[in-house]
Protein backbone atom coordinates (compact mmCIF):
# COMPACT_ATOMS: atom_id res chain seq x y z
CA UNK A 1 0.00 0.00 0.00
CA UNK A 2 3.04 2.59 1.10
CA UNK A 3 4.14 1.90 -2.61
CA UNK A 4 0.90 2.73 -4.15
CA UNK A 5 0.51 5.89 -1.76
CA UNK A 6 4.03 7.18 -2.80
CA UNK A 7 4.36 6.24 -5.73
CA UNK A 8 1.11 7.16 -7.17
CA UNK A 9 0.76 3.45 -8.97
CA UNK A 10 -2.46 1.95 -9.46
CA UNK A 11 -4.62 -0.44 -8.12
CA UNK A 12 -3.16 -2.69 -11.10
CA UNK A 13 0.30 -2.71 -9.68
CA UNK A 14 -0.36 -4.68 -6.75
CA UNK A 15 1.43 -8.30 -5.41
CA UNK A 16 0.96 -10.85 -4.27
CA UNK A 17 2.87 -10.48 -0.54
CA UNK A 18 5.92 -12.73 -0.21
CA UNK A 19 7.59 -13.96 2.97
CA UNK A 20 10.60 -12.00 1.85
CA UNK A 21 9.30 -8.73 1.66
CA UNK A 22 9.14 -9.45 5.82
CA UNK A 23 12.41 -9.89 6.21
CA UNK A 24 14.75 -7.03 7.51
CA UNK A 25 17.72 -9.12 6.00
CA UNK A 26 17.99 -10.61 2.47
CA UNK A 27 16.66 -14.20 2.60
CA UNK A 28 19.13 -16.77 2.95
CA UNK A 29 19.11 -19.79 0.04
CA UNK A 30 19.95 -23.30 1.46
CA UNK A 31 23.05 -24.71 -0.62
CA UNK A 32 21.33 -27.61 -2.14
CA UNK A 33 25.07 -30.08 -2.35
CA UNK A 34 25.72 -28.66 1.19
CA UNK A 35 21.93 -29.96 1.90
CA UNK A 36 21.77 -33.69 -0.03
CA UNK A 37 22.21 -35.53 2.64
CA UNK A 38 18.76 -35.04 3.25
CA UNK A 39 17.88 -37.05 0.55
CA UNK A 40 16.05 -40.17 1.29
CA UNK A 41 16.43 -40.14 4.98
CA UNK A 42 14.28 -40.00 8.38
CA UNK A 43 15.15 -36.67 9.44
CA UNK A 44 13.21 -36.11 13.38
CA UNK A 45 12.96 -32.26 14.52
CA UNK A 46 12.68 -31.67 18.41
CA UNK A 47 10.21 -28.59 18.99
CA UNK A 48 9.55 -28.93 15.50
CA UNK A 49 5.92 -27.28 15.52
CA UNK A 50 7.51 -24.29 17.12
CA UNK A 51 8.50 -21.69 14.56
CA UNK A 52 12.21 -22.45 14.24
CA UNK A 53 11.29 -26.08 14.03
CA UNK A 54 8.38 -25.53 11.71
CA UNK A 55 10.56 -23.38 9.39
CA UNK A 56 13.34 -26.77 9.67
CA UNK A 57 10.80 -28.58 8.91
CA UNK A 58 9.94 -26.87 5.68
CA UNK A 59 13.52 -26.37 4.64
CA UNK A 60 14.45 -30.36 4.62
CA UNK A 61 10.94 -31.27 2.63
CA UNK A 62 12.40 -29.20 -0.08
CA UNK A 63 15.03 -31.76 -0.29
CA UNK A 64 13.03 -35.00 -0.37
CA UNK A 65 13.55 -36.56 2.68
CA UNK A 66 11.74 -40.27 2.90
CA UNK A 67 9.92 -39.21 6.50
CA UNK A 68 9.79 -35.85 8.31
CA UNK A 69 8.99 -36.75 12.17
CA UNK A 70 7.58 -33.46 13.97
CA UNK A 71 8.20 -34.07 17.81
CA UNK A 72 6.30 -31.93 19.86
CA UNK A 73 5.09 -31.12 23.32
CA UNK A 74 1.96 -28.92 22.04
CA UNK A 75 -0.14 -30.44 19.35
CA UNK A 76 -2.15 -28.01 17.58
CA UNK A 77 1.25 -26.46 15.78
CA UNK A 78 2.00 -29.91 15.27
CA UNK A 79 -0.93 -31.09 13.78
CA UNK A 80 -1.37 -27.50 11.36
CA UNK A 81 2.27 -28.49 10.14
CA UNK A 82 1.81 -31.44 9.48
CA UNK A 83 -1.39 -30.99 7.63
CA UNK A 84 0.43 -28.19 5.41
CA UNK A 85 3.42 -30.05 4.41
CA UNK A 86 0.88 -32.99 3.62
CA UNK A 87 -0.96 -30.83 1.01
CA UNK A 88 2.06 -29.44 -0.39
CA UNK A 89 3.89 -32.42 -0.99
CA UNK A 90 1.50 -35.45 -0.74
CA UNK A 91 2.47 -38.87 -0.38
CA UNK A 92 5.71 -37.89 -1.74
CA UNK A 93 6.90 -37.20 1.99
CA UNK A 94 5.87 -39.68 5.16
CA UNK A 95 4.58 -36.76 7.31
CA UNK A 96 4.48 -38.10 10.79
CA UNK A 97 3.83 -36.43 14.42
CA UNK A 98 4.32 -37.78 17.55
CA UNK A 99 3.80 -35.82 20.75
CA UNK A 100 6.25 -35.78 23.73
CA UNK A 101 8.54 -33.90 25.75
CA UNK A 102 12.38 -33.58 24.90
CA UNK A 103 12.96 -33.96 28.87
CA UNK A 104 10.93 -37.89 29.10
CA UNK A 105 13.57 -39.95 28.13
CA UNK A 106 11.91 -42.99 27.69
CA UNK A 107 9.21 -40.88 25.00
CA UNK A 108 12.59 -40.15 23.24
CA UNK A 109 13.62 -43.83 23.10
CA UNK A 110 10.29 -45.02 21.80
CA UNK A 111 10.14 -42.24 19.03
CA UNK A 112 14.32 -43.86 18.13
CA UNK A 113 12.78 -47.48 18.11
CA UNK A 114 9.96 -46.59 15.94
CA UNK A 115 11.73 -44.42 13.35
CA UNK A 116 15.73 -44.82 13.53
CA UNK A 117 15.77 -41.34 12.49
CA UNK A 118 19.27 -40.46 10.32
CA UNK A 119 19.22 -36.71 11.00
CA UNK A 120 18.31 -35.19 14.36
CA UNK A 121 17.49 -31.11 13.76
CA UNK A 122 17.20 -30.22 18.35
CA UNK A 123 15.02 -27.13 17.66
CA UNK A 124 13.16 -27.42 21.24
CA UNK A 125 13.96 -25.27 23.88
CA UNK A 126 12.31 -22.25 25.97
CA UNK A 127 13.06 -18.73 23.97
CA UNK A 128 10.62 -16.19 25.78
CA UNK A 129 13.81 -14.34 27.90
CA UNK A 130 10.87 -12.67 30.50
CA UNK A 131 9.26 -16.11 31.05
CA UNK A 132 11.92 -17.92 31.44
CA UNK A 133 13.33 -15.24 33.83
CA UNK A 134 10.41 -15.36 36.06
CA UNK A 135 10.76 -19.61 35.75
CA UNK A 136 14.47 -20.41 35.79
CA UNK A 137 14.37 -24.09 36.99
CA UNK A 138 12.16 -25.07 33.75
CA UNK A 139 14.13 -23.29 31.54
CA UNK A 140 17.48 -25.17 32.86
CA UNK A 141 15.33 -28.74 32.97
CA UNK A 142 14.28 -27.72 28.89
CA UNK A 143 17.33 -25.84 27.80
CA UNK A 144 20.02 -27.43 29.43
CA UNK A 145 18.99 -30.98 30.63
CA UNK A 146 17.69 -32.02 27.86
CA UNK A 147 20.49 -30.74 25.39
CA UNK A 148 22.73 -32.69 27.64
CA UNK A 149 20.11 -36.44 27.42
CA UNK A 150 19.43 -35.44 23.73
CA UNK A 151 23.34 -36.65 22.02
CA UNK A 152 23.92 -39.45 24.77
CA UNK A 153 20.53 -40.96 23.54
CA UNK A 154 21.47 -40.45 19.67
CA UNK A 155 25.01 -41.86 20.24
CA UNK A 156 23.21 -44.96 21.42
CA UNK A 157 20.92 -45.34 18.91
CA UNK A 158 24.13 -44.23 16.42
CA UNK A 159 22.29 -41.47 14.97
CA UNK A 160 25.51 -38.82 14.57
CA UNK A 161 24.20 -36.27 12.36
CA UNK A 162 22.51 -33.95 14.60
CA UNK A 163 22.23 -30.34 14.79
CA UNK A 164 21.00 -27.90 17.56
CA UNK A 165 19.14 -24.95 17.33
CA UNK A 166 19.23 -22.16 19.39
CA UNK A 167 18.08 -18.22 19.35
CA UNK A 168 19.76 -15.76 21.47
CA UNK A 169 17.56 -12.78 21.65
CA UNK A 170 18.98 -11.53 24.36
CA UNK A 171 21.32 -12.47 27.50
CA UNK A 172 20.16 -11.78 31.00
CA UNK A 173 21.79 -12.14 34.50
CA UNK A 174 21.11 -15.61 34.60
CA UNK A 175 22.50 -16.51 31.46
CA UNK A 176 20.03 -18.66 30.83
CA UNK A 177 21.23 -18.83 27.16
CA UNK A 178 24.47 -18.75 27.44
CA UNK A 179 24.83 -22.12 29.63
CA UNK A 180 23.65 -24.50 27.13
CA UNK A 181 26.02 -22.96 24.64
CA UNK A 182 29.00 -23.35 26.66
CA UNK A 183 27.84 -26.75 28.23
CA UNK A 184 27.36 -28.14 24.01
CA UNK A 185 30.98 -26.94 23.47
Amino acid sequence: MAEIIENGSSINNIRKIEISDLLERDEIKLDTVVCKYLIDTTILVTGGGGSIGAEICNQCARYNPKTIIIFDIYENCAFELANDLRDKYGTKINIQVRIGSVRDTNRLNEIFEEFHPDVVFHAAAHKHVPLMEDSPCEAVKNNVFALIMLPLLLINIKCLKWLYFQQTKQLTRLMLWAVPRGLLK
